[in-house]
């Protein structure tokens, strides 16, 4: 009798759109902008986003690990391809501090074209392309001035554009709170007006299909 194969694990990658700059002599000069601050403003964000991803990386492995398995990268200037040879059957949690209408760590921002765009250069299938997950604060918000659209969605429409195939995103209604414990139950957001609201993520979630 044929010996049975183990199936192969899917796999969760936890993507953090925004390179790390590791220190102020390479920080271009452009996004400094006169504000000599902006350095540590936007190394003490990173940091944060480093620890949450490693919290967050835990949890799905406590979760997840024998179905799944767990990456953590980040976009670099070089020619990497950190979201290379994922299937539909994948999830990409796209990490970063943000709002309804970018991602990023201040004075770093990508909006919707840009992170589009970034997605494609650092290999995002086009087709057969993982559902994206954008977990990043008030992605699933309304845009200021735009009632129906939402980041999570317009991402989709210029990926679209870019040539993509099928694919899901989805974006979260509220602040997303970052992983306190790994045994956790799940994960949660809090309402964007009533901070004594905090509900599962998944209640908070917004799909848009493509």
């Amino acid at each position: 009798m044929p010996k049975k194969t183990n199936k192969e694990k899917k796999t969760i990658v936890i993507y953090k759109p925004i390179e790390a700059i590791e220190s102020k002599d390479n920080f271009p000069n452009d996004r400094i902008d006169g504000h000599d601050d902006y350095w540590n403003m936007y190394e003490t964000r990173r940091k944060e986003i480093d620890r949450w991803g490693e919290k967050l990386g835990s949890y799905m492995k406590r979760k997840h690990s024998k179905t799944h398995k767990i990456r953590i990268v980040q976009h670099c200037r070089s020619t990497i391809k950190v979201l290379q040879g994922l299937t539909a059957n994948d999830v990409v949690y796209i990490h970063s501090h943000g709002n309804s209408e970018k991602v990023g760590l201040r004075p770093y921002g990508l909006d919707h074209a840009e992170l589009a765009s970034r997605l494609e250069s650092d290999g995002l299938p086009k087709e057969n392309t993982p559902r994206l997950k954008f977990w990043s604060c008030h992605s699933g918000d309304p845009i200021p001035g735009q009632p129906d659209s939402t980041l999570a969605k317009e991402v989709g429409f210029k990926l679209k554009k870019l040539g993509y195939g099928k694919f899901t995103t989805f974006g979260y209604r509220g602040k997303i709170l970052a992983v306190k414990r790994v045994n956790q139950k799940s994960k949660q957001v809090q309402d964007s007006n009533d901070s004594t609201v905090i509900e599962r993520a998944r209640s908070r979630r917004v799909r848009n299909d493509f």
